[in-house]
């Protein structure tokens, strides 16, 4: 098979930082389009049925996305101008609003963490994680569909839905084995090797910090409004475990926790 992006070796060394971005992007842009060939594949196996029920929005009230700095700085540049104001505004209300089963607090940055607040962090990451999105919006659509996470693009394509995905089920569909597009496949086999690919770049222009994952609202309003969400966090205005980021990661978007650089 004809390889689709060279070897990390192979990359020419930029000339300046703007460079090394514009091509990570294109290497992202190349995933979400290979993830928009593998939702229209899995329509064709549902005999052109869309994907998800429209205004559903179960899986946005029951998952928060993380996502990486990569994603998010990306995402943050193709905004549509019109929501802007509403993306900001709703990543600000949920950093600052308290969520009561959060129980990581006064935990130091930067710094070597006891076991006990590593396990409270851990747990407070969980909590995080069962949502619900903000930017859910209340007609039950996303108001940043156009330019979603890439966990949220797989969701159905290559990421198996959820055995409670209300979207009927299609010919000889289970709850517990929809159609999607595995790794294995020569789509699947593609979309792995574009990703893992751009995430090896990631490390070869030195940009580990793009790699970082975190919660989407936090990632996105630092993005949008850095000084702000830095002036809040001084003002003990936010939860400890919403700014918390995570060692890079390659996205999981089969459904299969690790796999290799």
């Amino acid at each position: 098979m004809a390889r689709t992006i060279p070897r990390v070796e192979e990359l020419p060394r930029p000339s300046a930082p703007w460079e090394s971005l514009l091509r990570l992007y294109r290497g992202l842009r190349q995933v979400w389009d290979l993830l928009a060939e593998a939702q229209r594949e899995v329509e064709r196996q549902n005999g052109g049925h869309p994907i998800c029920i429209e205004r559903c929005g179960l899986c946005c009230t029951r998952s928060l996305p993380m996502v990486s700095k990569l994603e998010v700085s990306y995402m943050a540049g193709q905004l549509p101008s019109n929501v802007v104001a509403e993306v900001r505004q709703r990543a600000r209300a949920w950093l600052v609003t308290p969520n009561a089963r959060l129980r990581a607090t006064g935990t130091p940055q930067n710094t070597m963490l006891s076991e006990d607040q590593v396990r409270a962090l851990q747990a407070d990451n969980a909590v995080l994680q069962e949502g619900p999105c903000p930017f859910l919006g209340e007609r039950m659509e996303c108001i940043i569909h156009d330019v979603r996470p890439l966990v949220c693009r797989a969701y159905g394509a290559t990421l198996p839905a959820d055995p409670w995905c209300p979207r009927p089920l299609i010919g000889i569909e289970t709850a517990n084995a929809r159609h999607s597009v595995p790794m294995d496949t020569a789509l699947g086999t593609k979309i792995a090797g574009v990703l893992r690919g751009t995430w090896r770049a990631v490390r070869f222009y030195g940009r580990e910090d793009l790699a970082e994952i975190g919660p989407l609202p936090t990632l996105m309003a630092e993005a949008l409004m850095g000084n702000e969400v830095r002036a809040l966090r001084d003002a003990g205005q936010i939860q400890d475990a919403k700014m918390g980021k995570g060692r890079w990661v390659l996205p999981d978007l089969f459904g299969v926790e690790r796999y290799g650089l």
